[in-house]
């Protein structure tokens, strides 16, 4: 009988631990169904859902302590992207962190993976207008990256590229244009003299030049990078639509009003055209070229 009865416990306790086990297992398979359809929600661009799905599969992950797994580290990067694309920034933030962190730990602090990670931080910070913290990352990237990458990326040109216009951002002209003249040479070797990437980074630099007061300057390189757009992909796009605005500022801080009015006349048609007199891009055109008009004296007009 004594016997019978350790058979028994003996019996329960394997049939407990069983069955916790099963529980376990059908819970996993469940948190990794979940995932999956939140990864399938994130590249249909259906983020709402996404969230509830990877946040989901996260949450359990950290009740387990199973974060370190590769399914764990890609749900927090669509996590910190969702967020911003849903124009949820403090929580895009924290899981940006959380990837940087990840990814530094797997990978080193001078693995590509993990300049990758601090540069969707550089673009959220940028998106929120805190210079500041955009430039801290940025200068880390610049710095940290050529130790075991080429300083030949198109990467690194990009991050040059991006200090560059933080540096703008800031009021510190001098240093803006010196990393323009590091970063630019890598983006003309990667993609070409008459890539729209070219093009559209001297429509950028034109603005320095501008806020420099070096208005001709200015003015000749707005209006090369205006051709090379045009030329690789049109007058239909934003990067077009930017420069013909810098242009017109341009033509208007240096007094040039008669080329400034007719700069803005052709691009508020174009832009009715396309978007309409209702659209913000109309409005904002119309208030330039309004602004010139102002200036000239003609307040009929303007």
């Amino acid at each position: 009988m004594k016997y019978i009865l350790v058979f028994v416990m003996f019996y329960s306790i394997a049939f407990a631990q069983a069955q916790e086990l099963t529980n376990l297992q059908v819970s996993i398979l469940n948190a990794n169904n979940k995932v999956e359809i939140g990864e399938k929600y994130f590249s249909s661009g259906n983020y709402d859902s996404a969230v509830l799905y990877l946040e989901y599969f996260n949450t359990f992950c950290e009740q387990l302590s199973a974060k370190d797994n590769w399914r764990y580290e890609k749900s927090v990067f669509m996590l910190g992207q969702a967020y911003k694309s849903l124009a949820n920034y403090d929580k895009a933030e924290d899981k940006m962190k959380e990837s940087i962190i990840i990814t530094k730990k797997r990978y080193g602090a001078y693995h590509k993976e993990y300049f990758y990670s601090l540069s969707d931080l550089i673009i959220l910070y940028v998106t929120l207008g805190e210079v500041n913290k955009a430039l801290i990352l940025n200068l880390e990237s610049i710095d940290n990256y050529p130790v075991k990458n080429s300083d030949k990326d198109i990467f690194y040109g990009a991050q040059l590229m991006q200090t560059s216009r933080l540096y703008r951002d800031l009021g510190e002209y001098d240093k803006s244009l010196w990393f323009y003249s590091k970063g630019h040479p890598i983006i003309i070797n990667h993609y070409g003299k008459k890539s729209w990437n070219n093009g559209w980074d001297m429509i950028g630099i034109s603005e320095t030049y501008g806020l420099l007061g070096n208005y001709d300057t200015a003015i000749s390189v707005c209006l090369k990078g205006l051709e090379i757009v045009e030329k690789s992909i049109g007058q239909e796009n934003k990067y077009f639509d930017i420069g013909i605005e810098n242009l017109t500022t341009l033509y208007y801080k240096k007094g040039a009003y008669g080329e400034a009015i007719l700069v803005g006349l052709g691009a508020l048609e174009s832009i009715e055209n396309r978007f309409g007199k209702q659209s913000l891009q109309y409005g904002l055109s119309l208030n330039t070229l309004g602004v010139v008009y102002s200036q000239q004296g003609n307040y009929a007009s303007a």
